[in-house]
């Protein structure tokens, strides 16, 4: 199990491949872009630091009802923006993760968020949370960072505006409100862990971006898109699966996958 989920970013699914889009980039222009916009990105960055605490608030305060809330909130959200291309939901990988971790067919395909902690071991579970846990509440951060950033400004609606890094990293909000909650709930004591950490190498790459520190930057850069580098591609659209395609991406199904 060890060699399985020793590099979990080279079996991660849609959530992680999504939200980490714009890593395998050109140091000299993203240098620049944190360089010549210190004082927006800064801005920015606090406001997700905001909506990740809030978050995190819900799950430590055992306040389910306020966690589905704030996703069924960014669902709807991202759920107005035009898509291109069809998504498989959150549970597709939860599917892939639970076969890749031993489990048959049926197993796999009725594996509850609520049950995953006695089904599969620890480090099965953290590998789920460093894979799909994590960059789902990232996901929802930016998404939800986004409508308090539209507020401020009369007559701009993001979802006519939105980019394609916006559109991957707000896609796993595509997934079932519910669902995504209770995922991440039941298995809130992992995820609070690995968050952490991710939380902690954000404050590394802010405080570079603060001081401007070209050295630094480049560094991160240059790790994060090895990294991205070896991740997979998505899955061809004639190979998604029909149990697991979000309802907006249904909608844009290949004819190959209509049956």
């Amino acid at each position: 199990m060890t060699t399985l989920f020793s590099e979990d970013y080279k079996a991660g699914g849609n959530t992680l491949l999504d939200t980490t889009r714009i890593a395998q980039a050109s140091i000299p222009m993203w240098q620049a872009i944190f360089r010549d916009n210190n004082g927006s990105i800064l801005q920015a960055a606090q406001g997700f630091k905001t909506q990740i605490q809030t978050l995190k608030g819900a799950l430590e305060s055992n306040d389910r009802g306020a966690l589905q809330n704030y996703l069924r909130k960014a669902h709807d959200f991202r759920s107005g923006i035009e898509e291109a291309r069809p998504r498989e939901a959150i549970n597709g990988e939860v599917y892939d993760w639970a076969r890749q971790s031993g489990a048959g067919e049926k197993e796999a395909i009725n594996a509850r968020p609520d049950s995953l902690a006695t089904k599969f071991n620890e480090e099965a579970l953290a590998s789920l949370a460093t894979r799909t846990m994590v960059p789902t509440m990232v996901s929802a951060a930016l998404t939800l960072n986004a409508i308090e950033i539209q507020k401020e400004f009369s007559g701009i609606t993001i979802a006519d505006k939105a980019n394609p890094s916006f559109k991957d990293g707000s896609a796993a909000m595509l997934s079932d409100p519910e669902y995504v909650a209770n995922l991440l709930y039941y298995n809130k004591e992992i995820l609070l862990e690995k968050l952490a950490r991710f939380e902690g190498k954000f404050a590394h790459i802010m405080e570079a971006v603060e001081n401007k520190d070209d050295a630094a930057i480049a560094q991160i850069i240059e790790k994060a898109s090895t990294i991205r580098g070896g991740m997979p591609d998505h899955r061809d659209p004639d190979q998604m699966r029909e149990q697991f395609l979000v309802e907006r991406g249904a909608q844009e199904k290949p004819e190959s996958a209509r049956g």
